[in-house]
């Protein structure tokens, strides 16, 4: 039977077996040179046969030092064993890299020599490199690398494979890809692989770039753009320069009336207006919203300022011209524009300059909107001015100087008080009062308004809390002006129930004010909040009706019980019949949609025969009494039965 363990081959047996090895073994004497080999190494070296040839007389220059370092280790003892690669040449010139295992056999009589033992590593190690370099070339589009770069790895990973040569591909990536698609290079598929890949995520991160600069909507800078560009601005030579900055008048109610749809028309044919006005090198940009702002550069040294300035009067005229198509909507702009003189002494930081350009927008709006208004020490100043009438305002609201004031309401048949309107006033100090007209819009900016209506709010409701029963008289009502944002507020309705509860006040003496402006804000959210009060018990009053954009169309749809009529329209009547009509017919047109009307600024007694002819229920004005503090109304006007009349 066999000994599987031990078998026993013939010599040719054994020679035929190395031969169909994927490795040679060759036996070296002490010397180096080859004494026998088994197996062929012609497929990787091209030779017929090593024998007599020395190692080192086929080794790659740069590989002889590794090599003599390897044979002193192995001769170094009997049975020593070392490792390694080395480059060893072809017959036709190339280099082949082989993996080899040297053992010493010297005490082996049989032997007497260093077995060697190789195995061709060309195809391994170029496998590795492409590896490697697929993981480079990975790593620097992950790393967001310039193409450039990546272009470079791409070469040098086609050249590591040895079948061209670095010089002889094309450093642009349209020629390279080109040469790829079309050549037998052995790495040419993933290399192409790869330089689509990268060319892919540069698109996409330019686009990414592209968007992170760029607004969608119009495809003017965005806010982001704009800075880094007045960043690059102001790094580069100084030159006479101003910052525009603007934003649409009422553009909010454009939205809440037309449509969002229309909004967005209107805020490309603001962009278009823009790109008609601005010069080549200029910068314009949509921060947002209906925000805009433009970089004027290299404006005439002579005088920069007057230059801006015409800047600005083009622009509030281009955008004046550019109407929307559909709702043929004119546009007007609040424009604040910042100059700096070019000499560097100024602005050296972007938000800084765009900060003041944005004070000098809030002034034009202060004046009356549609204006253009250059920053200057003023503007400054009144910056400086808001930001204490924050800090006071803060303070104002812990340590009680909000104080809340009360004018009449009356009945006009019988002039006797039915409610009072609950005024916001702030003293300072010095003991002055000073009037919401003066610090409200801060308190709006400032987030303040949240806390200042619930401090209203509550102490109107605590003040009619404390005012005393008439017997035979229904009780005085206090009313209570809401802005926008007061209305809005989430809390809103908690506030107002909390407060009743507290004081325990009936819902229905509580009325609500707001003016026609408030219902410029997002209708159907105010149309649900003025539900929510009614559901309550509030009474709901259409304010300041005539100066806004209110028509009867929308009294007749909103839920209010009562309009109060401008004192605008009041002024002139009694003197004017022509005024006195119109209120009359104003009047009969509201009465007519059962709203009760409440007439503002009476001031005569000359006043009181139209309105009375018109059917007006209620009227408020000086001519029934001039606000006073809260602990003074019922004393001052809860006494007396009828206002200007010995009761």
């Amino acid at each position: 039977m066999t000994d599987l363990h031990h078998p026993t081959i013939g010599a040719d047996a054994l020679a035929k077996l190395l031969r169909n090895s994927a490795e040679t073994v060759t036996l070296l004497g002490p010397d180096g040179r080859v004494r026998y080999e088994g197996g062929n190494t012609e497929p990787t070296l091209g030779y017929e046969s090593l024998a007599s040839l020395s190692v080192e007389d086929l080794l790659h220059p740069d590989d002889i030092a590794l090599y003599r370092a390897a044979r002193l280790e192995v001769l170094s003892a009997p049975g020593a064993e070392v490792h390694g690669e080395v480059r060893v040449g072809h017959r036709d010139g190339g280099w082949a890299w082989v993996e080899f295992t040297a053992r010493n056999r010297l005490d082996d009589p049989d032997l007497n020599g260093i077995v060697l033992t190789t195995r061709n590593a060309t195809d391994r190690r170029r496998s590795d490199r492409l590896l490697a370099g697929t993981a480079q070339v990975l790593e620097a589009i992950a790393a967001s690398r310039s193409l450039d770069e990546i272009v470079d790895l791409v070469r040098h990973l086609v050249a590591d494979q040895g079948d061209v040569e670095l010089a002889a591909l094309p450093a642009d990536v349209s020629a390279l890809a080109e040469v790829l698609a079309t050549s037998s290079f052995s790495a040419a598929e993933e290399a192409s692989r790869l330089l689509g890949l990268a060319r892919s995520s540069h698109r996409v991160a330019s686009e990414l770039r592209r968007r992170a600069l760029v607004d969608d909507l119009t495809g003017l800078a965005n806010r982001t753009g704009f800075t880094e560009a007045l960043r690059r601005h102001l790094e580069g030579p100084r030159r006479p320069s101003a910052v525009l900055l603007f934003d649409l008048d009422r553009f909010k109610q454009v939205n809440d009336a037309y449509g969002h749809s229309t909004g967005d028309a209107l805020l490309e044919r603001v962009a278009d207006a823009l790109r008609r006005v601005v010069r080549v090198g200029d910068v314009a940009a949509r921060f947002g919203g209906d925000e805009f702002a433009v970089l004027c550069d290299a404006l005439d040294p002579g005088d920069p300022e007057q230059a801006a300035a015409a800047v600005g009067r083009r622009l509030a005229l281009a955008l004046n011209n550019a109407t929307e198509p559909e709702s043929h909507l004119r546009i007007a702009a609040s424009i604040g524009i910042s100059v700096d003189d070019g000499t560097g002494a100024r602005w050296r930081d972007p938000e800084a300059w765009i900060a003041d350009a944005d004070h000098a927008m809030y002034e034009a709006k202060r004046r009356g909107r549609g204006r253009v208004v250059l920053a200057d020490d003023t503007t400054r100043r009144a910056v400086g001015e808001r930001q204490r009438t924050e800090v006071g305002l803060r303070a104002a609201l812990d340590d009680g100087s909000l104080e809340v004031w009360c004018q009449p309401i009356v009945r006009l048949s019988d002039r006797q008080v039915v409610a009072a309107e609950a005024l916001l006033r702030w003293r300072h100090d010095d003991g002055r009062l000073r009037s919401p007209a003066e610090f409200l819009q801060v308190a709006e900016d400032s987030g303040l308004m949240g806390a200042i209506s619930v401090h209203t709010i509550t102490k109107a409701i605590e003040v009619a809390a404390g005012w005393p029963d008439r017997s035979d008289l229904a009780p005085v009502l206090v009313a209570v002006n809401l802005s926008a944002t007061q209305l809005l507020a989430d809390d809103l309705v908690a506030v107002v129930q909390d407060a009743l509860r507290r004081c325990q006040v009936q819902p229905g003496r509580l009325v609500v004010e707001l003016t026609e402006h408030v219902l410029a804000a997002d209708v159907d959210l105010v149309v649900e909040r003025l539900s929510e009060l009614r559901d309550l018990g509030v009474s709901l009053v259409l304010d300041d009706f005539g100066t806004g954009w209110s028509s009867l169309q929308m009294v007749r749809t909103m839920p209010f019980d009562a309009v109060k009529v401008d004192r605008s329209f009041i002024a002139e009547m009694g003197s004017d019949p022509v005024a006195d009509d119109f209120v009359v017919r104003i009047v009969e047109l509201l009465r007519t949609l059962g709203r009760e009307v409440v007439a503002e600024g009476v001031e005569h007694e000359e006043q009181m025969v139209p309105l009375r002819r018109a059917g007006c229920e209620f009227g408020q004005g000086w001519l029934f009494g001039h606000p006073v503090a809260v602990g003074a109304f019922a004393e001052t006007y809860l006494g007396v039965g009828a206002l200007g009349e010995v009761g």
